[in-house]
């Protein structure tokens, strides 16, 4: 490296420093953010670091494209943040050589291509829509040591075309798709001593004769899976732990692959002196051309079912392993779940399980809470003509003199009638409400006055595309954020608590089967997530006698159980970005907006926080 580092600021032409620096040259970037153009190309070796060392400290970024390329050389890049958020309006001409240079389906917020083999340390990188990193071609390799990749719209690293890649001490987490993806025959990524967390599709993704290499590395599955082996890929995880997010009361669906540790299909997996924790299933062999060799593998007593594999499939090796919860094949396991499937019903429930009385007094119960935090409801109700529970619309109730200073819309479709369901982790039951300062009125026919009409017509959207989220979902937790399409747009919402929750006492006489079947008693054993693999298999094979069968006095049971109205706010996306990678940033979120007054409403005429 030169003796005298170049001292780039802000304000420059960042990519024409770079072109003129000399090879083996030192840029050294003054704190801030450097907006691009066009993409910063690197076809030498050089040494590109921030000057505090920070990468919160210096930001690269370039809206919907890639923002840097490196080509050649073995440049190294240290305390950098490389940022690709959503395009804008007024986002710069993306038509370029560089642009051009991949199919739109491999591009990511840093690139390394030909004969490049770029270092990054303590750097940090993210695309809104895309992959954060991405290596291809035979000379292309990318070395992550210290990084982190917050957040990114695709994956978190990608290699293909003979590509290669090391990524160490580092965490990827909250990508749309694998944390670690690899393609293409000849094509690796070795990870150690790193954590791979909650992508919506797998930690690791090797397909295509891909390879992926894990040692002494944290695999949190989230909500999907830990690792997914497909079209020939090879994974190898050696000394590691592979968990879930996996709660009590999650309901399983024998039709999704989530809370699996790994998924192979027509390719191999290789686990050695690994423990998998708190899954639906460790090894899911999900075809006869599946390979798996396990040794000193320990499943513990959380994980449903150790084994799941095809009878078809011979290649299985395993020496050493504690298969806490035993094997299964295929076939067995789908009709297990099915079954357990059918009496665990989280989310949704038949208002027909119920009396009349029941959902009276419900319903009773809802509004008594709710004008105690809103005040009196509003005289007339939205009601839809085909029931919520049924895929219809939402019945909304409206609360218009509210002490927030706006109007309100809730629901009371999504709580059951005996307030177990959905739930956050911190209560057991709640409904969702949306808010603007635009008032509420309509005209003396009962229709919305047409000035008002667009922004009431929103609002009711928005609410029951989350309602419906929940419905499906099963729930939500406090301070989560979420990304709702909207007429081609993508809008970000987060969730509070509008009010202190109220502690409900009640009684389950003559509640419904599934209410029933879920209580604690010797009669009816439980149907929460620590149910055992041999109890499930006890009922599955119990005689057609109905176990929900108990007597009225069995039944009978005052119990306690909370209920609260869990507000919707909608929010800016550099907001959401920032809570999503900011530990205690939905708090701090929270204040502000208390500060400005703005909570809980969800008009966007304010300023961005964040």
């Amino acid at each position: 490296m030169s003796k005298e580092p170049i001292l780039a600021t802000p304000q420059q032409d960042l990519c024409a420093v770079v072109a003129n620096a000399p090879k083996n040259g030192e840029i050294v970037l003054a704190p801030g953010k450097y907006v691009l153009n066009r993409p910063l190309v690197v076809d030498k070796t050089i040494l590109m670091r921030s000057q505090t060392g920070k990468a919160d400290d210096v930001t690269i970024e370039r809206d919907n494209a890639t923002v840097l390329f490196v080509i050649d050389g073995k440049p190294t890049f240290q305390g950098i943040a490389f940022h690709a958020p959503a395009a804008s309006d007024d986002a710069p001409a993306k038509t370029n050589e560089y642009d051009s240079f991949d199919a739109f389906a491999f591009k990511s917020a840093v690139a390394v291509r030909e004969k490049g083999n770029a270092t990054f340390v303590e750097c940090k990188a993210s695309s809104r829509q895309r992959s954060a990193f991405s290596a291809r071609g035979k000379k292309a390799f990318i070395t992550l040591d210290k990084c982190r990749v917050p957040h990114s719209g695709e994956g978190g690293i990608f290699a293909d075309d003979k590509a290669g890649a090391l990524v160490k001490n580092s965490l990827i987490q909250n990508t749309r798709l694998g944390c670690v993806d690899v393609e293409s025959k000849g094509s690796k990524i070795t990870v150690e001593n790193s954590s791979l967390e909650r992508s919506e599709y797998a930690a690791l993704v090797a397909h295509d004769d891909g390879l992926i290499v894990a040692r002494n590395c944290k695999i949190n599955a989230g909500e999907s899976l830990g690792a997914h082996v497909l079209r020939n890929g090879r994974v190898e995880i050696e000394d590691s732990t592979v968990l879930s997010d996996l709660r009590d009361d999650t309901c399983v669906n024998p039709n999704s692959s989530s809370f699996y540790g790994v998924l192979i299909q027509d390719g191999s997996a290789k686990l050695t002196n690994c423990r998998a924790s708190n899954l639906v299933v460790g090894v899911f062999m999900d075809s006869p051309n599946a390979c798996l060799e396990m040794k000193s593998v320990d499943f513990d007593q959380g994980t449903f079912a150790s084994l799941v594999y095809d009878e078809r499939s011979p290649k299985i090796k395993i020496s050493n392993c504690n298969l806490a919860q035993g094997t299964l094949e295929i076939k067995e396991f789908a009709k297990l779940l099915e079954h357990i499937r059918q009496k665990t019903s989280i989310a949704k429930w038949d208002p027909h399980n119920f009396s009349k009385e029941q959902r009276k007094r419900a319903h009773e119960r809802k509004t008594q809470y709710f004008e105690k935090i809103l005040g009196k409801e509003y005289p007339r109700v939205g009601r839809s003509h085909v029931p919520f529970y049924k895929g219809g619309a939402l019945d909304l109730y409206f609360y218009v003199n509210t002490r927030y200073g706006g109007s309100f819309f809730l629901t009371k479709n999504l709580a059951s009638p005996e307030f177990s369901r959905p739930s956050t982790g911190d209560v057991d039951a709640f409904e969702l409400a949306i808010g603007t300062k635009t008032p509420f009125y309509l005209d003396a026919k009962g229709n919305t006055i047409p000035e008002y009409e667009k922004k009431y017509n929103d609002l009711f959207r928005k609410l029951s595309v989350a309602a419906r989220k929940i419905w499906d979902d099963s729930s939500i937790s406090r301070y989560e954020t979420v990304e709702i399409s909207d007429d081609a747009r993508e809008r970000y919402f987060i969730f509070d608590f509008l009010d202190e929750p109220e502690l409900l006492e009640i009684n389950e006489e003559n509640q419904s089967s599934l209410t029933a079947y879920a209580a604690q008693s010797e009669s009816s054993p439980s149907i929460q997530r620590t149910l055992s693999l041999d109890d499930a298999l006890q009922m599955y094979s119990e005689s057609e006698s109905d176990p929900t069968e108990t007597s009225k006095e069995e039944r009978t049971n005052a119990v306690q159980r909370s209920f609260a109205v869990v507000v919707m706010i909608e929010i800016y996306q550099s907001e959401a970005d920032y809570v999503d990678e900011h530990e205690g940033a939905a708090e701090v979120l929270m204040t502000k907006l208390k500060e400005q007054k703005r909570w809980p409403l969800s008009d966007l005429d304010r300023p961005p926080i964040f």
